[in-house]
């Protein structure tokens, strides 16, 4: 096993713990910081939506390339590459063209497991 796959099973372990907890309203809020790392502040809710749009593209192939990178969307292919470097893609001569690797496959099963429990919404009064 190399570190980049020593790695994302250390993120999967811990993934497991957040979802057994509740943290996260959405599937795509809990991949994002917990499987990407990103921290939800700016325009995250945003970011979250694009990289899971990604990631569910990617499991599923309907085609070689998503039409994101076929419009130049330089925001799209740079969370792609980012995917890919945390070990969750596997591809052949570019990112566009990209599957599932077995950890990305592996964290796409968990999040879809029973073990994945929303946390309640919190109201506007943050009660």
């Amino acid at each position: 096993m190399n570190e980049r796959e020593r790695r994302l099973q250390a993120d999967i372990a811990s993934l497991k713990n957040f979802m057994r907890e509740g943290h996260y309203e959405s599937r795509e809020e809990l991949f994002w910081s917990e499987v990407m790392g990103g921290c939800g502040c700016g325009f995250s809710e945003d970011n979250a939506a694009d990289v899971w749009s990604l990631f569910v593209w990617f499991r599923e192939k309907r085609g070689y390339h998503h039409q994101i990178f076929a419009q130049g969307n330089r925001h799209m292919e740079v969370l792609a590459q980012w995917m890919d470097s945390l070990g969750l893609l596997d591809h052949g001569i570019d990112v566009a063209g990209s599957w599932l690797s077995p950890g990305g496959n592996e964290i796409w099963d968990l999040l879809h497991s029973d073990l994945y429990k929303p946390s309640p919404p919190i109201d506007g009064d943050g009660e």
